[in-house]
């Protein structure tokens, strides 16, 4: 398969393969920086924390995936009604504690030097 070789998807759409797996490879990438995002700074503004990990369309999409599956919850302000706040769920926070956990690990910053 050469790349950029246009390929109709399920939707019957035609595109590239690969700006299609560089999308899928942001979005995949953009949960876990958001459950990390919140689980070190608490509860954030939804433009503050689009602004604080990325400016790609791809983290929209990622923070309604995370919605849905009931790892962060989106709440409407009380007196500015067009400012969202987002933080995790009890479910979203042990996820989050899992990633970071593997994180550590994975960079070695879990092992204290003698």
């Amino acid at each position: 398969m050469q790349a950029g070789r246009e390929e109709q998807t399920e939707g019957g759409e035609t595109g590239s393969l690969c700006a299609q797996t560089r999308l899928d490879t942001a979005e995949e990438y953009y949960g876990p920086a958001i459950l990390l995002h919140l689980l070190r700074y608490g509860q954030q503004k939804k433009t503050a924390l689009l602004r604080g990990i990325s400016k790609s369309s791809c983290m929209s999409k990622r923070m309604d995936l995370l919605e849905k599956r009931g790892l962060i919850c989106v709440t409407v302000d009380r007196f500015e009604k067009n400012t969202k706040w987002v933080d995790l769920t009890e479910k979203g926070r042990a996820v989050a504690e899992l990633i970071s956990e593997i994180n550590d690990l994975l960079t070695g910053a879990d092992v204290k030097e003698p």
